[in-house]
């Protein structure tokens, strides 16, 4: 590489040629903002899109958090939360700045490749990116990727403009751009990691070459302030880094179809290598003839991101895929716009003549742009990846409640329900689980009617969370719609209970179909386990201003209180949860209850957790467990974390001294068996134990000791 001449010269003053510097660019600028607009508004947002309109309405400390929380960075959420106070919150405009973010990327790269290349080679550029399926498929979601393409785009113009001509004005715009980039999205400290080589090598022939240090003095300047800049959100990456998100790692398909996806092949089948291969080797060919030139350096080494995003995947944090690359499309296909222009060329050097050569380089041109169009054209037919408009349709034209099973995707639903029929998870916080078991969803009045929404669930873990319903409420067939069934739901006349009635005991039915107990009021056990701990729970109405009791039979002519329940005078539903320790020398017993007490729910829940106060999966927390018909516990996966209970004081204990003991029993092909396992307990370790889903548990004790 040498710096003794450069492909292009300053831009020229002359208004002639400055006029076609930004006619060519303007016109696919125009291109991709037209075709990133239509049909903008006619899919469904999901759950991502959502998460960015709750974002945008948040405090900025609370949108910090909530970005961190999800391993993204706080710059996109920032800017759309200005955005959506004078455009409002509709599904096109929460999506347009993306659709402006992806057409001035096509602006740019345009006129980057006009800058090294002319008319041809900007227009080959332009068209390639302002029709690439991928492209147009994220300028159309309201999520961070494009801005971060722009932002990577423009951070690697301005460094070859930079190095070029090295201005103090220059070395600032591309620092605020390169702080933009990371604070963007993570990737972009790939990106920085190739400026910085560049910067390097760059600064090192300026020194050889001219004794000029400008360059390198330049580059230590702004990845300084970078650093600086970044110190407020250092502990985040570093937490994202260590921990990453929850995608696969890459295999061979997702490699191809990622690479076929950043060329536009995706509509060339099985013969996509025909076109890329020779493409990629004559582009890679067309920068190495053109190393004398940092706009070509600068800009190609945009498309070797995704690589390096490859190469992080295999050996750390899984970090590749279409989504996450997208940003650095543009890079790809300026490689292949020199790849088609130097097609031609080839041409030329054999013999030809100019025109076939021209001609040459339009044809392949056109038929990779053709090609990445019709991929564009099924982008559009294709249906919403999540389509929350038309679960919530019903139940929103209702007022009916609509619950979630997977909590955080209640904000799809409620993008669409509005403030006035806010979702509900269907699932409570962890804490209620330990306690309670799994709580199934109850209607408080016959007849009442309800929506479920199930989405990207396992048919195991579907029919589990159907099967608790079930006792409580009518289910129709789901209405289908792609990634999402919703459920209706109709309250049942009678709620079904866990008990037998005593034959000589008064109870009532009130018109809801709930119980109300009188004199003598008995109920036996319907089936009760021998040695398994269980849990009797009460629901009931709080109406009274003292408190009602549960007592066993007499024993020497004594009943044996097991609880007394308080009244509050809410009048709401309460629960209340009777633990049994010996069920064995109760099972033929009968059981009374204080009269005039009204019940929904009366039931046996048969589980034991001892000193696991937290159950938490690092990928997906809040889902991992679900208390079966048959009373035990069954894990959701894919791998819960168990902790103790007790906090333990790094402080005050050495690191290493603390362990907790597990004493599990769990289900292992058809037959109960028992383990116990002793493992460091001090904060701070990722996981003291992993349970890999689903596995079905009887008995999970806790204990932790120095």
């Amino acid at each position: 590489m040498t710096l003794s001449q450069h492909a292009q010269p300053e831009p020229a003053t002359d208004l002639r040629r400055f006029a076609v510097a930004f006619a060519i660019p303007t016109v696919f600028g125009l291109l991709a903002l037209g075709v990133r607009l239509w049909g903008l508004g006619e899919k469904s947002i999901w759950v991502d899109e959502a998460l960015s309109w709750r974002a945008a309405h948040m405090s900025f400390s609370t949108m910090t958090d909530f970005a961190a929380g999800h391993y993204d960075t706080p710059l996109y959420y920032a800017i759309l939360a200005l955005w959506v106070k004078a455009a409002g919150n509709s599904e096109v405009a929460l999506r347009l700045p993306s659709v402006l973010a992806g057409a001035l990327t096509v602006f740019l790269l345009s006129w980057a490749a006009w800058r090294v290349g002319g008319v041809l080679l900007a227009a080959v550029a332009g068209a390639l990116l302002a029709l690439n399926a991928a492209s147009v498929a994220f300028s159309q979601e309201a999520r961070m990727y494009p801005l971060t393409g722009l932002l990577a785009l423009g951070a690697s113009v301005m460094l070859a403009s930079f190095v070029v001509r090295p201005t103090r004005l220059r070395l600032c715009a591309y620092t605020i751009l390169a702080v933009s980039l990371v604070y963007a999205h993570y990737s972009g400290w790939v990106v920085l990691v190739l400026h910085g080589t560049l910067f390097v090598t760059y600064g090192v022939l300026h020194l050889w070459e001219r004794r000029d240090p400008r360059v390198l003095a330049g580059g230590v300047v702004a990845f300084a302030l970078i650093g600086i800049a970044y110190i407020p959100w250092y502990s985040q990456f570093l937490h994202a880094a260590g921990t990453g998100v929850p995608i696969p790692a890459p295999t061979w398909d997702v490699v191809t179809s990622v690479t076929r996806a950043s060329l536009g092949l995706d509509q060339s089948g099985r013969f996509w290598p025909i076109i890329a291969v020779p493409l990629l080797l004559l582009g890679l060919a067309g920068v190495a003839r053109r190393l004398n030139d940092p706009m070509v350096i600068c800009v190609s080494a945009l498309a070797l991101v995704p690589v390096a995003m490859l190469d992080i995947s295999i050996v750390r944090t899984p970090v590749f895929n279409i989504k996450q690359i997208s940003p650095y499309i543009p890079g790809v296909c300026f490689v292949a716009a020199i790849g088609v222009v130097e097609a031609g060329s080839l041409v030329r050097r054999l013999g030809m003549s100019s025109r076939l050569a021209s001609g040459v380089s339009l044809g392949a041109a056109t038929l990779i742009a053709v090609l990445a169009f019709r991929g564009t054209v099924d982008w559009y037919a294709t249906p919403p990846g999540e389509d929350w408009r038309a679960a919530t349709a019903s139940a929103r034209e209702a007022h009916q409640p609509v619950y979630i099973w997977q909590w955080w995707a209640d904000v799809a639903a409620n993008y669409y329900l509005g403030a006035n029929d806010a979702t509900r998870p269907l699932l409570a916080s962890m804490p209620a689980i330990l306690n309670d078991g799994y709580v199934p969803i109850t209607a408080a009045h016959q007849g009442d009617q309800a929506t479920l929404i199930i989405n990207h669930s396992r048919p195991e873990e579907t029919e589990a969370i159907l099967n608790s319903l079930r006792p409580y409420f009518s289910i129709t067939e789901p209405a289908t719609y792609w990634g999402i069934h919703a459920y209706s739901l109709r309250a049942k006349a009678t709620a079904e209970y866990n008990v037998d009635l005593g034959d000589n005991s008064t109870w009532t039915t009130t018109a809801e179909g709930d119980l109300r107990s009188g004199e003598n009021a008995s109920f036996n056990l319907r089936s009760t386990p021998a040695g398994a701990p269980f849990t009797l729970h009460v629901e009931y109405l709080d109406t009274g201003s003292d408190a009602f009791s549960i007592a066993s039979a007499a024993v020497q002519g004594q009943p044996v209180a097991l609880a007394t329940i308080p009244f509050t005078g809410s009048n709401t539903w309460r629960t209340a949860n009777v633990p049994v320790d010996d069920p064995a020398a109760l099972s033929n017993k009968r059981f009374t209850i204080t009269p005039g007490v009204t019940i929904r729910t009366l039931e046996m829940r048969r589980y034991d957790l001892e000193g696991a106060s937290v159950l938490r999966s690092a990928r997906s927390e809040f889902r991992q467990w679900f208390l079966r018909r048959d009373g035990y516990l069954e894990t959701i996966g894919p791998a819960v974390c168990v902790w103790p209970a007790e906090h333990v004081d790094v402080a005050r204990t050495p690191p290493m001294t603390m362990t907790m003991t597990i004493d599990l029993t769990y289900l292992d092909r058809g037959q109960w068996t028992n383990t116990t396992k002793t493992v460091p307990a001090v904060d701070g370790l990722s996981c003291p134990l992993s349970m890999l889903g689903p596995v079905v548990v009887r008995r999970l004790a806790v204990h932790t000791a120095p």
